[in-house]
């Protein structure tokens, strides 16, 4: 069951990693 809850998590935090990615590295490059 942890082993799930954790897999959850780190697909979580893919998904919002690609989806804010571009968004996070704009102000980045400026």
């Amino acid at each position: 069951e942890l082993d799930r809850e954790v897999h959850e998590m780190i697909e979580r935090a893919v998904r919002r990693a690609k989806k804010n990615g571009r968004k996070t590295l704009k102000p980045y490059d400026l």
